[in-house]
């Protein structure tokens, strides 16, 4: 019975602790192979795959074709990251 206790106080002490430091996963793929990848403005990859964890919030997502063609492709969007998700 006591061990049974202690296993309890453990795994709710767990899931408070995790509970706190929660954060959304955000993965973006593209096609393109030369892109440039900014959140809120600061570039954060230059590959075609990028993965990051981050906190709850709303962020500007900008991926721009790193070239020097005149109709360089860009892709903007905003995504509002909660509760722990992946996206």
């Amino acid at each position: 019975m006591n061990s049974c206790i202690k296993i309890i106080v453990v795994l709710t002490f767990i899931g408070f602790t995790y509970s706190q430091d929660c954060k959304s996963k955000l993965i973006i793929e593209t096609d393109l192979q030369l892109v440039n990848i900014f959140i809120n403005d600061s570039l954060v990859s230059d590959s075609s795959h990028y993965e990051t964890e981050l906190n709850s919030g709303s962020y500007k997502i900008i991926v721009m074709e790193n070239s020097d063609r005149w109709d360089v492709k860009t892709f903007v969007d905003s995504i509002t990251l909660k509760n722990c998700e992946t996206k």
